[in-house]
């Protein structure tokens, strides 16, 4: 005879219950979120929002990536506020994408810099996705230059030691999806001339930025994600080393205003080669007062730095040394630049042309 049997109908397993629980939660979670900007660019959270965040004034505010997150979305660095001024500088360093979500308004009249500043990387560069290029060729009759970094278009290559007969570095290929908030790619080190001679550091990569504003966003002012210039070749004869690509700078608002805005994402300068026992110059960084252009390369008696994308082309090659000394810096490529929302802005100035 069969014995009893207890009927779990009814009775709730306390694993599946606890299961269920987290699921709604979850579920709660994401029902609370509000979403900005459009794909792929889209930006959801349902962080809380302070009242204002505001650079105002003479004093730059200075923004770390890796430590004053609000919340960190998609690998973003988001700052919230109700409504945001930035009169003023605001700088942004550290590893990651800065992202500004003004719920209701935004005004940018000063500066929003996440350039290649003195040889530090703008926040999100020289990621792991940027394609490396070839390296130059050392000798000691002169050292090949580096690679310009190659992001929305292709870094130049560099210039030929040794009266060309040592290679420069051959720059990497564009990255072809572009689908994340993200900075650009570093050039690469020219190379030895004789033993112990090396080249300064290559250009960093511009930084990524993503200014959103869910009522109007008004920009006259200017937002810097350019390269850094190459190092210069170091004396006797190394090659000068590759600018830095220019990153990428994203804007969002149903409404977007403002006349004469300057935007850059523009490729550094490659860095010149070393001749004879004098140094090379270091490539110059993108000007950002008033001209939307790349970084000048830098001059030298031997091969001197390609110039810096400023526009759909890529970096300029760095020349070939025509004696026995170092070939000049590719100059770096151009990044991104995307107007999306409703664009009523006026006079833009951009380097390269917004996509």
């Amino acid at each position: 005879m069969l014995g009893g049997c207890r009927s779990l109908i009814g009775i709730e397993d306390p694993v599946v219950a606890a299961d269920a629980a987290i699921d709604a939660e979850v579920d709660a979670l994401a029902d609370a979120r509000a979403c900005y900007g459009v794909a792929p660019f889209e930006l959801c959270t349902s962080a809380p929002a302070r009242t204002t965040f505001d650079a105002v004034g003479s004093t730059p505010v200075v923004l770390d990536t890796a430590a004053t997150c609000d919340v960190i979305v998609r690998g973003w660095c988001v700052v919230i506020a109700q409504n945001m001024t930035i009169s003023g500088t605001l700088r942004a360093t550290g590893i990651r994408p800065l992202a500004l979500l003004a719920l209701d308004q935004m005004m940018v009249s000063g500066s929003v810099l996440v350039d290649a500043n003195t040889g530090t990387a703008g926040p999100g560069a020289n990621a792991s996705t940027c394609n490396p290029p070839m390296a130059a060729q050392a000798g000691d009759l002169g050292g090949g230059g580096g690679a310009g970094g190659s992001f929305a278009t292709k870094g130049g290559n560099g210039g030929g030691g040794n009266n060309n007969n040592n290679a420069g570095a051959q720059a990497g290929g564009v990255v072809l999806v572009i689908d994340d908030l993200r900075g650009g790619c570093r050039g690469s080190i020219g190379a030895n001339g004789t033993a112990g001679d090396v080249a300064n550091p290559a250009g960093a990569g511009g930084g990524g930025v993503y200014l959103l504003a869910a009522g109007s966003l008004a920009i006259s002012g200017k937002v810097d994600a350019s390269g850094g210039g190459g190092g210069r070749g170091n004396a006797a004869k190394s090659g000068g080393s590759g600018g830095g690509s220019g990153g990428m700078i994203v804007l969002w608002s149903p409404a977007i205003t403002g006349n004469s805005p300057l935007l850059l994402a523009s490729g550094g300068g490659g860095g010149g080669g070393a001749d004879q026992g004098a140094n090379g110059m270091t490539g110059n960084e993108p000007s950002s007062m008033s001209a939307a252009s790349g970084g000048l390369g830098g001059s030298a008696g031997a091969g001197s730095g390609g110039d810096g994308s400023s526009g759909p082309q890529g970096g300029a090659n760095g020349e070939n040394d025509q004696t026995q000394a170092g070939g000049g810096g590719g100059g770096g490529g151009g990044g991104v630049i995307r107007i999306l929302g409703g664009n009523q802005l006026t006079n833009v100035r951009a380097s390269p042309p917004p996509s």
